[in-house]
């Protein structure tokens, strides 16, 4: 072969390599959670466990007691300064009374009653010698019997009874049969029958009927094999059927048949179905099933099946070094919701939910110098019953799922071929001919035949184009071809089967968006899926392309560390920042997240179970997904699983829908049929109620509570919450709910507090509950609250408030009304008075007023009078229009007009004003357009304006007022026109091809509709008047062709206000007309101009005088 190496490794022999593991998988399924000393927990020797009636777990420790609410401990110390506190922190034995206290029994200093609401404690001391009172301060054991009488416990001084307030002793005589026999009294058992069982240290059991006062003792006799095996009886109890269980500290355990009143031993060395691990025993306690758990002294936790004798036993391994703390167990108990507490002498307290995760750890471990935690899984495949595993360390493995072995199936020899990477296998594929294809870190790819051990190998050879295109390869796949798919971080490769090359595909020439392939996964659709640096690509096998699919911000990560391809055919891809969905038929991508949980967020690995949920793993354990409600579900350490840290793409699903994920530490197994969830809801209480800052809990326990009266003044209200739910409450989430002030429930997370401020005056209901680790919600707590209405809010008060109101308006009404009427003839008198003056004024106003509009009509005569008649207009150009509209009866607009030999001038003028002072100036203008013409014999516009400025100027002295206006002078006979304007511009239309020429050069037309345009002809940017900046006016000759139209204009049109929206019309909207009409006649034009004026205006005030003339000057 050109482009690989064919060699037999005679180290990769099956037989030759194979070694049984150490530790490759958990002998037990069972999780054990440690209650860790960082909640809080100040000694980790445990000598005793109760959980209270509402809920809480008690532990009596070493150093004091602790109350714990499955987040964090409170903890009982004795202060002896204080005789409210405990007598002693040395905690030997606890029991509760009916109405929620707490009798603690010390080491060495006395009884103590606590009352959990009060934080309060009382002592009880023993007197020396009295024959009444306790009789010793070493209290060993506690119990409450069915009659609400205390047993107590004693070191030395036998046990004591108490009821009603006074102590009743049962002192010790080994040699009296009515009496208890010596040695430490460590456990009360009340048996169904109200008899009681006592356990001895060195006198075995009694039974002890209270109301016969009769003693039964059972002893170790050596020469009845039926008697008890140890006079150093431990803990009692009673099974479901009735029989007693025996803990002895060196004989094991004894079973009392109740009905024989005989003993059968279990013990280390006994025969098989009677066996126990240790000897050494101390606590036992009986489970719902009816197994019996059986702590030692030495060798951790024993669990036997009574029916088939069958015996497990949970130890302390230093592999796994939280998932049992300690093999010495001082304590047994179990809670209402059957979750089992262990109690250790030195490693805390552990709990076990008896809910089986079926997850199963595979430690491979061939090497002692490599600690156990630092195993690294890279990649993993399945074949037939097998699992094959790829390491960073020990190469190819082997696991055999039929019987839990592992077999090192692959290895180089570093020191023999002197190569480095070979071991460190990044990839696996099984192929469908059964062989099994290593992706390794630096030494390229290697084909496994499993049968025979056979290897071939093919690696990068740098000056051949058809080896592989890198050595470290990330990525393995098979498409529907058969064809094998190689991902390096270089490039990706297809290998030729025929000739056994391979084809490359790069960055550079192949459409391949990254060279770095993270993933690959065959479709059923005839394409191959690429996980890139750069997001998602896939190669469609019929087209041979190679296709783009993710852009940037579509995945919550463009680096991409796996891909699966569901059964549904949705496209799911996991990177650094969360999980991502991509749909092929409508092409739309989705994001799934955590919040704020970015180790959960790095996605590895993907695979589809049997249900069609998918199973992602992460850097902190394993998600559960489920498409159809888009949840998340977390496994970690308290659900068995003991890999946290997973590597990418390193899993696989095997033929019967059995899941496993490799990481650091090994690889972890699972079977989704076989996930069992916690059906026992958790258990609400409302554990605070705080009211303006104030507790207000302190004498009775807050779920005592159900209906609470707050003053309106007082509506702060704070409540704390929890939902006892001891198998995982780190993941306990709540929800809750104010009815009268929400409208829907708060879903909190595992916030345990609710606070509302301002609440108004009413009746409300606050509801909460919890829901557990596997969606399982509890019963909802309620409490009503009521904050009543301050009078002044009351219906009464209101009523009052209305009529107190109402009858005082009325008397000011009455008050008033007198007042007026008096006031009233005063006035009429008045008016009387007053209305002959204004009649008077009235005639003396309206006779000016006439006087004034004959002055304002005498001077619109005038100003009409100066205004160029019609027909001297059409006469001199027929076709033309004047469109003149004052705003006021005389106009500050004017229009002029004077013809002399072929030229005529014309002139569209706004002055300064409008009305009677705009008319004035419009005077001025006109009789100074005359005089420039006429009198001083000016024939260019420009001049014109000139000289007009100057007359202007001169009339109104320092007045700025003056004019804008636009001046032209036709030449009928040369068909040019001279222009010249003040701020007011010239239009000129004109249809067909031929450009305007203005001052000889083409003009640029300023609109164009169709082949009509329109040519604005610039004025000079100052007034007719007095300016500060004068200069001379500019003029422009514009030669004109037949057909042409010139308009001049105030801006009185284009700045009226009107329309639909009340804005101006505007010169764009006014030139768009001009192109419109330019067909009609000019006579049609001025009617369809002041039409369009008017419908613009409609309702609106004219603002301005409008002036506009248009001139057709040549046919």
């Amino acid at each position: 072969m050109n482009s690989s190496t064919l060699h037999i490794l005679l180290v990769l022999f099956i037989a030759l390599l194979f070694s049984p593991l150490k530790k490759y998988s958990q002998k037990w399924d069972e999780q054990f959670i440690p209650t860790a000393i960082e909640e809080g927990m100040a000694d980790l020797t445990i000598t005793s466990i109760l959980q209270d009636q509402y809920g809480y777990m008690w532990f009596g420790t070493k150093n004091g007691l602790h109350k714990y609410d499955g987040y964090s401990f409170q903890i009982y110390n004795s202060d002896p300064s204080d005789p409210n506190t405990l007598s002693d922190n040395a905690i030997m034995c606890l029991a509760e009374t009916s109405d929620g206290k707490i009798w603690v029994g010390t080491e060495s200093h006395g009884l103590n009653l606590l009352d959990p609401i009060t934080g309060k404690v009382k002592r009880f001391y023993a007197t020396p010698d009295a024959a009444s009172g306790l009789s010793s301060n070493q209290i060993y054991a506690l119990t409450i019997d069915s009659k609400e009488r205390l047993w107590i416990g004693t070191y030395d001084k036998g046990f004591c009874v108490y009821q009603n307030g006074a102590f009743e002793q049962f002192l010790p005589d080994i040699n009296d049969p009515a009496k208890i026999g010596a040695g430490t009294i460590w456990n009360f058992l009340e048996a169904t029958n109200g008899d009681m069982w006592i356990s001895t240290w060195g006198s075995g059991v009694s039974k002890y009927n209270y109301d016969t006062k009769d003693f039964e003792h059972f002893r170790h006799d050596p020469n009845d094999p039926k008697s008890i095996s140890d006079n150093l009886a431990g803990p009692t109890i009673q099974d479901h059927n009735g029989n007693l269980w025996i803990t002895t500290w060196r004989n094991g355990l004894e079973h009392f048949d109740m009905k024989t009143k005989e003993f059968t031993h279990y013990t280390k060395d006994g025969p098989v179905g009677r066996r126990v691990s240790f000897n050494v025993l101390w606590p036992v306690i009986e489970d719902k099933e009816g197994n019996i758990w059986v702590g030692t002294y030495e060798a951790g936790l024993d669990r036997l099946n009574p029916e088939t004798g069958e015996l497990e036993n949970f130890q302390y391994d230093p592999a796994f070094p939280r998932k049992f703390l300690h093999n010495n167990i001082w304590s047994l108990y179990i809670d209402r919701n059957d979750v089992l507490w262990i109690g250790t002498e030195g490693g805390g307290v552990m709990r076990y939910g008896g809910i089986k995760k079926k997850f199963t750890t595979i430690r491979p471990i061939i090497d002692e110098s490599i600690p156990a935690t630092n195993e690294l899984v890279k990649s993993i495949t399945t074949s037939d019953h097998y699992v094959w595993i790829g390491t960073w360390y020990h190469g190819l493995l082997r696991y055999d799922l039929t019987n839990d072995s592992i077999k090192s199936y692959y290895r180089y020899d570093r020191e023999e071929l002197g190569e480095t990477g070979a071991n460190q296998i990044r990839s696996l594929l099984k192929a469908h001919d059964g062989n099994i294809w290593v992706g390794s870190n630096r030494q390229g790819v290697f084909i496994l035949n499993p049968t025979t051990g056979e290897v071939v190998d093919f690696k990068h050879l740098f000056d051949d184009k058809f080896t592989l295109s890198h050595n470290n390869v990330r990525a393995l796949a098979q498409d529907l071809n058969g064809d094998i798919w190689v991902g390096t971080t270089h490039g990706l490769n297809r290998f030729n089967k025929k000739d056994s090359t391979f084809t490359r595909f790069l960055e550079v020439n192949s459409g391949l968006t990254n060279e770095q392939v993270n993933a690959l996964s065959s479709s059923l659709n005839n394409v191959l899926w690429i996980g890139t640096n750069n997001g998602l690509q896939y190669y469609d096998l019929q087209t041979d392309e190679l296709i783009q699919v993710s852009a940037p911000g579509d995945l919550t990560s463009n680096a991409v560390n796996d891909l699966v391809e569901s059964s549904n055919g949705l496209v799911w891809i996991g990177t650094k920042s969360g999980l991502n969905k991509y749909d092929p038929e409508t092409g739309k991508f989705s994001q799934y997240a955590i919040k704020n949980q970015k180790a959960l967020n790095n996605i590895n690995s993907i695979e589809e179970d049997p249900n069609g949920n998918l199973w992602l793993s992460s850097n902190f354990g394993l998600l559960k997904f489920d498409p159809t409600n888009e949840s998340f579900s977390l496994f970690d350490q308290n659900e068995g699983v003991q890999v946290l840290n997973y590597a990418p793409g390193a899993s696989c699903v095997t033929t019967t829908g059995v899941l496993f994920f490799g990481g650091i530490g090994g690889v972890t197994g699972l079977n989704p049929q076989h996930i069992e969830v916690n059906k026992n809801p958790p258990e609400m209480l409302i554990t605070g109620i705080v009211v303006n800052g104030v507790d207000i809990t302190e004498d009775k326990h807050p779920s005592e509570i159900n209906t609470l009266v707050v003053p309106y003044t007082d509506n702060s209200i704070k409540i704390h919450f929890t939902g006892f739910s001891y198998v995982d409450p780190d993941k306990t989430r709540y929800a809750y709910i104010m009815e009268g002030a929400d409208s829907d429930w708060n879903y909190v997370g595992s916030n345990r507090t609710a606070f509302y401020s301002n609440l108004p005056p009413g009746k409300y209901v606050f509801k909460v509950k919890a829901v557990n680790e596997d969606g399982l919600w509890s019963d909802e707590v309620t409490l009503s609250i009521t904050i009543p209405t301050p009078y002044w809010q009351k219906w009464w008060f209101y009523l009052i408030c209305f009529l107190v109101f109402a009858g005082l308006i009325w008397v000011i009404v009455k008050w008033r009304l007198r007042k007026l009427e008096k006031e009233k003839e005063r006035l009429e008198l008045i008016v009387d008075e007053r209305t002959k003056e204004v009649v008077e004024q009235k005639e003396i106003i309206e006779e000016k007023n006439k006087e004034m509009m004959d002055s304002i009509n005498y001077a619109k005569g005038i100003q009409d009078a100066l205004l160029p008649k019609k027909e001297y207009i059409t006469k001199n150009i027929p076709n033309s229009f004047v469109l003149f509209k004052p705003k006021d009866i005389v106009s500050g607009d004017f229009y002029w007009m004077e013809k002399h030999e072929d030229t005529i001038f014309c002139a569209v003028a706004d002055c300064t004003g409008h009305g009677v002072p705009g008319a004035f100036v419009s005077m001025v203008g006109a009789n100074g357009l005359h005089r420039t013409v006429r009198e001083y014999g000016l024939r260019m516009p420009n001049k014109i304006l000139d000289k007009l400025a100057v007359l202007v100027e001169r009339t109104f002295k320092e007045r700025k007022d003056g004019m804008d206006l636009a001046l032209c002078a036709i030449n009928l006979k040369n068909s040019e026109v001279y222009y010249s304007g003040a701020n007011n511009p010239l239009y000129i239309l004109r249809e067909g091809t031929a450009a305007l020429l203005a001052n000889g050069e083409p003009v640029e037309p300023n609109k164009e509709q169709g082949d009509t345009k329109l040519y604005e002809i610039k004025a000079t940017r100052q007034p007719v008047g007095k300016f500060d900046h004068r200069k001379p006016f500019e003029l422009t000759r514009c030669e004109l062709l037949p057909g042409d139209k010139l308009y001049m204009f105030t801006d009185g049109y284009a700045d009226q206000f009107g329309g639909p929206k009340g804005k101006k019309f505007k010169y764009s909207t006014f030139k768009k007309m001009l192109m419109q009409i330019f067909d009609e006649n000019m006579a049609q034009q001025q009617t369809i101009i002041s039409q369009r004026f008017e419908d613009w205006k409609g309702d609106v005030e004219q603002i301005d005088d409008v002036c506009v003339i248009g001139l057709a000057v040549k046919e």
